[in-house]
């Protein structure tokens, strides 16, 4: 069965500095801080940036397709072992209160139930889950 693409997009303005915030988007050693389920990271690869993100769902691997840093990182998933396969495309601005990030994805749900979920899921609330989490770390360190 083919999988859907959802697709969203979502921006939020953070009281920090573009490059502050880039390198919680860039380093992988940084998810976890202010993304609890992921229990660790592996870093598979220098270049292309290749890490492996684990969790007690299962783990994934991603590579940083494109980086312009402090501004710009494009990752994609190479496997979908947690059954979702994407691109996140992230954009990093300077605004006179910090910054603003917007955010684009494109995903797949490859796994049954996740694939009948999100036909239910609020894609964008989803994605909103996380940039939200990446503000409340920035702004409390």
């Amino acid at each position: 069965m083919h999988s859907p693409e959802i697709r969203t997009e979502v921006s939020i303005e953070i009281g920090r500095p573009p490059e502050v915030i880039y390198k919680l988007l860039a380093d992988p050693n940084e998810i976890p801080k202010y993304w609890p389920e992921v229990g660790r990271i592996e870093i598979t690869n220098q270049l292309p940036l290749r890490y492996k993100m684990v969790s007690s769902e299962g783990s994934g691997t991603m590579e940083v397709v494109s980086a312009e840093p402090p501004r710009h990182i494009v990752t994609k998933s190479l496997e979908h072992s947690m059954g979702v396969d994407g691109m996140w495309d992230t954009t990093v601005t300077a605004t006179p209160a910090g910054s603003r990030i917007d955010h684009k994805s494109v995903m797949q749900f490859h796994n049954p139930l996740l694939r009948t979920m999100a036909i239910f899921m609020d894609a964008n609330a989803e994605e909103m889950k996380t940039l939200t989490a990446i503000k409340r770390y920035a702004e409390s360190h």
